[in-house]
């Protein structure tokens, strides 16, 4: 199966990387992933930006170096970007998840977290409880990058690299139509 983490990013990708798991998504592509991955081609994309608390006046204009007074949530195992994992002048607090982080941000534990936008603005939404933090949550423009998705495929999975060319064909196969685009436009990704 192929599956998309309820849970811990971090866990999704322990059992993609062992072969438990087929595949997981949505995965930004790094270097070092693919010694354990397999990558489809992008799906899409999201913007890759900081959520602040709407109260604070936090000032960014997409240096990072603006960012050192601030401390900034992070998802364990997630990929930020290598301008941002380079950053170790950043006051950096990692958390199991991107709820979590949405938490500790509206109790004052952190003051930005750094998280997808779309897989954010879909999980206030949707979580009940995070649903009554929406309101006080907003985004910090601009986006610090605008990451492809990517579906990751294990390499120890028998059919890791079999699966990889089947939807990478059958994504150029949507790409091609313009299906794609519709489905993207439907659920405004």
């Amino acid at each position: 199966a192929i599956i998309s983490g309820k849970g811990s990013w971090g866990k999704v990708l322990k059992h993609v990387k062992s072969g438990r798991f087929l595949g997981g998504f949505p995965a930004y592509y790094s270097e070092d992933r693919t010694q354990h991955y397999f990558f489809s081609r992008a799906f899409g994309s999201g913007p890759l930006v900081f959520f602040k608390r709407k109260e604070d006046a936090i000032p960014f204009n997409g240096d990072l170096e603006t960012l050192k007074s601030y401390k900034i949530g992070i998802v364990k195992d997630y990929y930020n970007g290598e301008a941002f994992r380079r950053a170790d002048y950043l006051q950096k607090r990692t958390f199991k998840s991107d709820r979590v982080s949405l938490v500790m941000l509206s109790k004052k534990r952190v003051d930005l977290v750094l998280l997808d936008k779309l897989v954010t603005e879909y999980h206030l939404k949707n979580d009940p409880y995070l649903k009554k933090l929406k309101q006080g949550l907003q985004v910090v423009n601009p986006p610090l990058q605008n990451k492809d998705l990517h579906i990751v495929f294990s390499k120890k999975h028998p059919n890791g690299a079999k699966f990889t060319l089947i939807f990478n064909r059958g994504l150029n196969a949507i790409r091609e139509s313009g299906e794609l685009k519709r489905i993207l436009e439907k659920n405004q990704a």
